[in-house]
């Protein structure tokens, strides 16, 4: 066993960690009084979301902090375009003096109130000394059974209003449906919590978020879960901030996703070029393949953020 020597020094909310990194950790309380740190970042969003809705432990309080498994349930309303969406991320993972550590489970769920259809996604992110490392790892889920038990409650209560897309979730449904096939997924190298890419199909703003500064090259990458011919695809940018937009952007196929090939590009994406304002970028020839991925080198001019909220293809 190895031991490591730290020293931490308490000013304020502020915690500087020796052994991770000098990362400066901030106190947020949670509903219940609970405590957790985390980077500021982080804390910074969480008071968003308890102001929206709710932040809650669901699990062991020690010496005020939170420790063990458990699951931290964030939910809450927000309006966007005079829409009210209702949203729930749920975390489930093990934390020790309030830190959290090793592999979490995210689960999102999101929908627009007025609407019957909503979404859902889950995966795995490494936290280390309460941070998350690296990119968040998608999961396959097509049984209500997979979901945590928490989680899946919610699922079950949304069903009530949900379309018949929506209700596969409730059988065991191992493959596509008779005459269908599953829909395609969406993953990215980074995200900004909690704006995944999950929504970028549906164009649900606000959109995909990178990481806050962008990591470049980031990508967004569609896995359409059976192989498809392209001739052009299109980028919406997020509502009031085309200045975040893809600029530079390269575009690949593949078969298996691992092997690309290159199928277009722009140096400059910022402009629409389309009487509904999307950027279009045509191919130079149709490509086929199941899986896309759009690498962005540079955006609009934001040197916080990429973001858009929308992908079509034709």
């Amino acid at each position: 066993m190895i031991f490591v020597r730290t020293m931490v020094i308490v000013l304020g909310t502020f915690v500087t960690l020796a052994a991770y990194g000098q990362t400066k950790l901030v106190t947020f309380v949670e509903a219940n009084g609970c405590k957790l740190l985390a980077a500021k970042s982080a804390v910074n969003r969480l008071k968003e979301i308890a102001s929206q809705g709710s932040v809650t432990w669901d699990g062991n309080c020690k010496r005020g902090r939170i420790d063990g498994k458990g699951v931290l349930r964030e939910e809450g309303t927000v309006v966007i375009g005079g829409k009210t969406r209702k949203y729930a991320y749920f975390l489930s993972g093990t934390a020790k003096n309030g830190i959290r550590s090793g592999q979490w489970r995210r689960e999102t769920f999101d929908r627009f109130v007025d609407s019957s259809r909503f979404y859902t996604s889950s995966a795995t992110i490494n936290f280390v000394g309460g941070v998350a490392k690296g990119r968040p790892k998608l999961l396959a889920v097509s049984r209500i059974d997979q979901l945590t038990p928490g989680f899946r409650k919610l699922v079950i209560e949304a069903q009530r209003d949900a379309t018949p897309d929506n209700k596969a979730l409730l059988q065991a449904v191992a493959s596509p449906p008779a005459g269908g096939q599953l829909p395609a997924r969406v993953t990215a190298s980074s995200q900004l919590e909690p704006y995944g890419p999950d929504g970028l199909l549906a164009s649900t703003p606000p959109g995909w978020h990178s990481a806050n500064p962008p990591r470049y090259p980031e990508w967004v990458m569609v896995d359409f879960q059976a192989s498809r011919q392209i001739r052009s695809l299109g980028l919406l940018p997020q509502n009031g901030h085309p200045e975040r937009a893809p600029k530079a952007v390269r575009v690949e196929v593949s078969a298996d996703g691992n092997a690309w090939t290159s199928a277009a590009g722009s140096d400059n994406a910022c402009l629409p070029n389309t009487a509904d304002g999307w950027s279009n970028i045509d191919f130079p020839k149709p490509a086929t393949g199941r899986y896309l991925k759009i690498t962005i080198l540079s955006n609009c001019g934001d040197p916080n953020l990429v973001t858009f909220r929308g992908l079509r293809f034709d």
